[in-house]
């Protein structure tokens, strides 16, 4: 309804309207949230947990030096085709 009351002016008010019950309803469950976590904080705070965060973090940092250099090879072997292919021009 939000994005529908955005384009006409007559839905202005059932916009607001669901603006409002969408909010309160993103606060309940940040709230619930943040409470489960202080309550089970003993659960959470292990370093088994802590790897399984940080390990797919790592691995998606390490990944983007093997994409520039894959992407960089990419790019030389194209140079050097076309190298290919205006030598054998200029010699015909």
């Amino acid at each position: 309804m939000s994005v529908l009351s955005s384009y006409k002016s007559e839905y202005g008010q059932v916009g607001n309207l669901s603006n409002v019950i969408l909010g309160i309803f993103g606060l309940i469950v940040l709230s619930i949230s943040i409470y489960k976590t202080i309550i089970n904080l003993h659960d959470i705070a292990n370093i088994e947990l802590l790897q399984e965060f940080l390990v797919p973090i790592l691995l998606s940092i390490m990944f983007i030096p093997f994409i520039y250099v894959f992407f960089t090879y990419c790019r030389w072997e194209q140079e050097r085709v076309v190298e290919r292919i205006i030598i054998k021009n200029n010699k015909d």
